[in-house]
């Protein structure tokens, strides 16, 4: 092995000595130069069957190896895992592969550990980066805007006119008599600003270069969680300002149905969604009827969602729809599990500037003096009620024990 590396520098040199005799269009000196080259390679292509003929059947030889090693081999940079990467997909093992050049760093970090554990069953160690690969926990992220009117726009201030819906008809009029106009249609204008929301990650230029767990990408599926999250949290407080009222302890069935029924007006009740977080639903969710069958069911034309009264039900996680909790002296003291019903495109408007924008440099900011690179995520976004009688909001009580 020694033997072919010598000779595969040699090469090198006459190659460039070529190059160079070329370009001076000296072909005389060119023409030897590539004659040598051609005995090196009929040399070095000798040798290298030799070699793989002798460690063929045998594991002698990776720990005899020991003029190839350059110090500490970092089996995280890019040159190992780039022939890490060349062995799998050429079939390249320690049996196979010495006399392949591309992966003579495989065998250096062998040889560093006495050509085991690795060499000994057959494989090259793996990069130290195949345990450092990101880990995404898994979470439930519903995206309410989903329910939600949402409307994009190209200003970041602007206003929509909302009329009040007629409560009344024509009024009956005698002949000849003089028509009323005591009944006019009214608007309401409703203002929205979008507001900037964003976030700067600072990447070192290292793990940019390396990326082995696919970082970037990671980034993206990152600032769009946070991006749903900041719209779940503008939506959640417009829903918030609703007055809320007690379903009655014992009767929280018979008064969601009635606050349905009675509450809402039929156009929206039409096509009102349940929204609540774990808690209320797991309370919902082992109420029974008299037969012993649960309330709650699976939509019988699809199995999901779960739906009440032909009413879908969309669950948020207890952290992103949390609990109200009372514990002050002077007053009930319990746990209230928000219930919001109503049609929600109706209700409120999501108005948004653009969609999310993820965008990275290792010049502005602070990463040109950390040698970094900085991932910056903007949204610019705002949240208007439009008809506050299309929604309402119900608390579940549980006192405290």
């Amino acid at each position: 092995m020694k033997k072919i590396y010598e000779l595969k520098n040699e090469r090198a040199t006459l190659l460039t000595d070529a190059e160079n005799a070329l370009t001076a269009k000296n072909m005389e000196l060119y023409n030897s130069k590539m004659a040598e080259v051609k005995n090196l390679n009929d040399q070095i292509k000798a040798l290298e069957d030799l070699e793989a003929e002798n460690g063929k059947f045998t594991n002698e030889g990776i720990a005899n190896l020991s003029g190839l090693t350059a110090g500490t081999i970092n089996r995280n940079d890019k040159e190992y895992l780039d022939a890490f990467f060349y062995a799998i997909t050429n079939g390249v093992t320690p049996m196979n592969g010495k006399n392949d050049a591309k992966v003579a760093v495989l065998y250096n970090a062998l040889t560093e550990t006495g050509g085991t554990p690795a060499g000994k069953d057959g494989g090259f160690l793996v990069p130290t980066s195949f345990n450092d690969m990101i880990i995404e926990q898994r979470r439930q992220l519903v995206q309410l805007s989903e329910l939600f009117n949402v409307e994009t726009v190209t200003t970041p201030t602007g206003w929509r006119a909302v009329d009040t819906a007629p409560t009344t008809g024509f009024e009956e009029v005698d002949e000849m008599a003089t028509i009323g106009s005591n009944d006019q249609p009214a608007f309401t204008k409703v203002t929205y600003s979008l507001k900037k929301h964003g976030l700067r990650v600072p990447v070192s230029s290292e793990l940019m270069n390396d990326n082995t767990a696919g970082l970037m990408a990671y980034l993206a599926r990152w600032f769009a969680k946070k991006g749903v999250i900041t719209e779940n949290k503008k939506l959640i407080a417009a829903l918030d300002t609703l007055t809320a009222s007690n379903l009655t302890s014992g009767k929280e069935v018979d008064d969601l149905k009635s606050a349905i029924n009675k509450e809402l007006d039929p156009d929206i009740a039409l096509n009102a969604v349940i929204i609540t977080n774990q808690s209320g639903y797991d309370f919902l969710d082992n109420i029974k009827d008299t037969t012993g069958r649960g309330l709650i069911q699976p939509d019988p034309t699809t199995g999901s969602p779960m739906i009440f009264k032909n009413k879908r039900i969309e669950v948020v996680s207890d952290a992103q729809l949390p609990n109200r909790v009372v514990t002050a002296a002077g007053a009930t003291k319990g746990t209230y599990y928000p219930v919001y019903v109503g049609d929600y495109k109706v209700f409120a408007t999501l108005f948004k500037g653009k969609n999310l924008e993820v965008a990275s440099t290792n010049i502005g900011g602070n990463a040109w003096a950390t040698d970094s690179t900085e991932v910056r995520g903007i949204m610019r976004i705002d949240v208007q009620k439009l008809d506050t009688a299309a929604a309402i909001k119900k608390e579940i009580f549980v006192p405290a024990a």
